[in-house]
């Protein structure tokens, strides 16, 4: 598929205001476009050897600028669109101080590791879960319902994350990784990196299911 996959824990009040304000949801929908973590959007990245790098909003503001006037956009104006990214940083921001960890709360799927433990969990199922299909590992891996019908963020609501985390803690990481091709895939470029996002993928769901939280995904 050639794409990456980041899922993120919210509180449910958090996610009723992006369902409910339509430009905040698509403000977050097209900075995740950006690359980086939510929680790391304002924040600019440390000077390397070739320089200052652009924050996430940083460049997403150079994009609007560009593009003003080209693409539709639902921000009137720049003010708009600033007053939309004030408060979207404020909120970040107090959703961290109200719970320091939420950060953490994630996982990354590179480019082919979705796919790969896509298939894992799929073969797994079939030995501990036979009545559960494979809307079941999509959904796990992909998932959940658009926010709206053309948005490319999908939400998993506290039971279903419930239920998936359920069953991904019954299946422990190495009886998925067993299930790795070493014909299609160089184990000592991806073996690690799928164990690695595993443990990730089982912790993000545990810890989001014991808070009762959501997980928003985006495909990116």
């Amino acid at each position: 598929m050639g794409h990456s996959v980041e899922k993120q824990a919210i509180p449910v009040e958090f996610f009723e205001q992006i369902h409910t304000d339509e430009k905040l949801h698509i403000l977050i929908d097209q900075l995740w476009g950006c690359g980086g973590g939510m929680f790391f959007w304002f924040t600019r990245p440390s000077t390397t050897s070739f320089g200052s790098l652009s924050s996430p909003i940083e460049e997403f503001r150079q994009d609007y600028k560009a593009m003003a006037g080209i693409l539709d956009n639902p921000f009137k104006s720049e003010a708009e669109l600033e007053a939309y990214c004030n408060l979207l940083e404020q909120r970040l921001e107090q959703l961290k101080a109200d719970d320091p960890l939420l950060v953490q709360r994630k996982v990354y799927f590179d480019r082919r590791t979705d796919e790969q433990i896509y298939s894992f969990l799929l073969e797994e199922l079939k030995i501990k879960f036979p009545t559960l299909d494979t809307e079941f590992a999509h959904t796990a891996i992909w998932g959940g319902e658009r926010i709206k019908l053309t948005s490319d963020l999908r939400y998993l609501l506290p039971e279903q994350v419930n239920t998936i985390a359920n069953v991904l803690n019954q299946v422990e990481s190495d009886e998925l990784i067993r299930h790795f091709n070493s014909l299609e895939y160089d184990p000592n470029y991806w073996l690690e990196e799928c164990r690695k996002t595993i443990q990730d993928f089982k912790t993000c769901f545990a810890e989001t299911s014991k808070r009762q939280q959501v997980i928003l995904t985006k495909v990116i």
